[in-house]
């Protein structure tokens, strides 16, 4: 079916928007300055290609909370340091995606929650902008995979949780499913091997642990 096919496919997570546009000029500031001249404090910053800033400033820069509205309709809304989205924030794209959670330097990292327009949600790590490290992303249908990613692409220890309750323990080398992994059915009392992410034959519930503890998951 058209599930089983998916879970075999290699399944890269689609990269979000780029957090910035950068070719905004400025047009218009109005707002507090420094001693020296310096916009700090709090101030209104209009752009000529229609993007709006309003928020705190700090010798200049767009620096402590603020919120930026484009002129596509998307915005940003929470920290900020040196003109950089820097801790935590919310982006909201013109597409319908979401992404609330943490920024380094205007990259999402650490830990955040991107909610895609067509329906799935990934949590979980974040670093220089992609999805890297472990997290978990909810399929619109019900299906959820739990485990690492590198770039946005699972590697690693990873679960496959189906809708209908059936659990696949494996190993993704680049998105797909590499050497034996386990399937358990949806009240955990039958076991299958995988190999390679294609469903061999029927194990024994002590089997079934072994390779869940080969794989990386024995403690659950």
């Amino acid at each position: 079916n058209s599930t089983e096919t998916d879970l075999r496919s290699s399944q890269q997570i689609r990269s979000p928007p780029t957090s910035f546009h950068a070719n905004s000029t400025t047009e218009e500031y109005e707002g507090e300055y420094d001693d020296i001249g310096l916009r700090s404090g709090h101030g209104t910053l209009k752009f000529s290609n229609g993007d709006t800033y309003r928020g705190g400033f700090l010798e200049g820069y767009r620096h402590g909370r603020g919120e930026i509205k484009f002129a596509d309709g998307s915005k940003y809304n929470g920290a900020w340091e040196h003109d950089k989205y820097h801790g935590y924030g919310q982006r909201c794209f013109a597409n319908g995606d979401m992404y609330i959670g943490h920024f380094d330097k205007g990259q999402r990292c650490g830990h955040g929650k991107f909610e895609y327009a067509k329906g799935d949600t990934y949590v979980g790590a974040w670093s220089n902008g992609k999805i890297n490290g472990y997290g978990t992303y909810y399929h619109k249908n019900g299906d959820a995979y739990e485990g690492m990613f590198v770039n946005g692409i699972k590697n690693g220890p990873g679960k496959y949780s189906l809708v209908d309750g059936r659990l696949d323990i494996s190993k993704y080398v680049n998105g797909q499913r590499r050497g034996v992994g386990l399937r358990l059915c949806a009240e955990r009392k039958r076991a299958w091997t995988l190999v390679d992410g294609v469903l061999a034959e029927e194990i024994s519930l002590s089997d079934a642990y072994k390779i869940q503890t080969e794989v990386g998951f024995g403690d659950d």
